[in-house]
């Protein structure tokens, strides 16, 4: 079971200070961990979900009874109206098959081999519009704002940081990515205008995709037959092609960091992560469509509502619909970048065992960015455990604690981190039946792992603590 559960999606930010988990470097390749060498052990696997939406707006009490989104009495005005563009979802996965790291001198290598999934997921306002008041006559919904970047890909890295002085060290990691699959939408406009005569729907941009199992068919004037569109089964060269790197979609990318230190009780340090790209150029269908069409309804006999042939009719507006976009298939390469994170902390460590630490974290997504701070107080005591625990602040406005610690039997090393725990709570009642549930929290992410580590003792001229003489 432990073998079997290391998660290793975006870390916590709480791990960046956790000296002892040499995960740490993940944050900051030019933190060097606390051990002469480790290896994480296979089959590690983790998940991280951030999203502008507060847990506690999926509940709302009217007349003294709780309701859920699925309800009519559901208002979607009252979490619409605090949305910029709209609903925001970024879910992160990543699969470890391989980490290990080892001192060599004044210097820290490590190597992994990961499989990770990244996506950013946009809703626009307009589709809770819809939700509250429907395709009322006379309203314009604005849905230019969709967009969907969901990638997945190999990445093979090593990383290596140096002590330049006793103060300075600095760090970088080289990532090779091969790309196994991707869905991105790059859309200027998509515009619904309603009134009681006709819809009128207005549509400018492209969808780019390199699914495996995806095929899209054109016809002779070059556009897309989307009747076409269908999934094929994986071949065994699609299979090996999709499971060994190096074979498509190549990408590279970079980490870079350092950490000074001021004196004996302060540190300063800095990061940057997952500056890279893709390039697709694997079983590319894009489709880019401009154009607006007019829908006038459909004209039914209410005599003979059973004989009405409704697919055919649906299959007229698809025709229709395709002779007025026009959307056109191309098999040309296109490029997605990741999601990279800058990370800027300082550090107060008033004894050996003890740091308290406060990080700021910002993460660019297209042409947004997203604002985390942590505050840590980590306890340190390296030979047997550690323990650290503090407070999450995310502009949204939501206030959460994270918390985490590690013990060493021996070689082996167990851990388990996690960030946004909700702080205040509420009770729910509904009928004779009632709930505990959070308040403030929308975003989730959690870390257990299992390390083998080497030389946990210590280093250089030092020594790491013996928590049995000196506690």
């Amino acid at each position: 079971m432990l073998l079997a559960h290391a998660a290793m999606a975006q870390m916590p930010m709480s791990l960046y200070y956790m000296e002892n988990i040499p995960q740490t470097a993940t944050l900051n390749v030019a933190r060097q961990p606390r051990c002469n060498g480790y290896a994480a052990l296979p089959g590690s696997a983790g998940f991280q979900l951030e999203t502008n939406l507060i847990l506690k707006e999926l509940l709302q009490e009217k007349n003294g009874k709780w309701h859920t989104p699925i309800e009519q009495e559901f208002s979607y005005s009252d979490i619409n109206k605090r949305f910029k563009k709209g609903l925001r979802l970024r879910p992160e996965a990543n699969v470890t098959l391989l980490g290990i790291g080892w001192r060599s001198g004044n210097g820290y290598w490590t190597i992994s081999i990961n499989e990770r999934l990244q996506a950013n997921i946009g809703l626009p306002n307009a589709i809770f519009d819809m939700l509250d008041d429907g395709l009322a006559d006379g309203s314009t919904l604005n849905f230019s704002h969709l967009r969907a970047n969901v990638k997945a890909f190999h990445e093979i890295s090593a990383g290596y940081s140096h002590h330049i002085t006793e103060q300075m060290t600095v760090g970088g990691r080289l990532k090779y990515l091969s790309g196994i699959g991707v869905v991105k939408t790059d859309i200027s406009k998509f515009q619904i205008t309603t009134s009681r005569d006709q819809w009128q729907v207005e549509f400018d941009g492209d969808i780019h995709a390199s699914v495996p199992t995806l095929a899209i068919y054109e016809k002779e004037d070059g556009t897309a037959k989307l009747d076409s569109i269908e999934t094929e089964d994986l071949k065994t060269k699609d299979i090996v092609n999709l499971s060994i790197p190096f074979m498509h979609n190549p990408g590279a990318a970079i980490d870079l960091g350092f950490d000074y230190k001021i004196n004996d009780n302060f540190s300063i340090s800095a990061a940057v992560n997952d500056l890279g790209f893709i390039v697709w150029t694997n079983k590319l269908n894009s489709i880019h469509t401009k154009g607006s069409y007019k829908f006038d309804g459909l004209k039914l006999d209410l005599n003979d509502l059973k004989d009405v042939d409704y697919e055919g009719a649906f299959d007229e507006i698809r025709d229709s619909v395709e002779n007025c976009m026009s959307p056109k298939l191309s098999t040309k390469s296109f490029t997605t970048m990741l999601n990279p994170s800058i990370y800027i902390s300082g550090a107060y460590t008033p004894s050996h065992y003890l740091t308290i630490g406060l990080l700021s974290r910002t993460t660019i997504l297209n042409n947004t960015a997203t604002q985390d701070f942590d505050l840590s107080v980590n306890v340190n005591p390296y030979k047997c455990f550690s323990l650290m625990t503090g407070l999450d602040f995310n502009v949204k406005g939501h206030l959460t604690a994270n918390f985490g610690w590690s013990v060493n039997m021996g070689p082996l090393q167990l851990y388990m981190l996690t960030d946004y725990v909700p702080i205040t709570y509420r009770k729910i009642k509904s009928d004779d039946d009632s709930a505990v549930l959070p308040n403030n929290t929308a975003d989730f992410n959690l870390a257990i792992g299992l390390n083998l580590i080497f030389g946990a003792k210590g280093y250089h001229n030092k020594p790491m603590i013996n928590a049995y003489s000196d506690f």
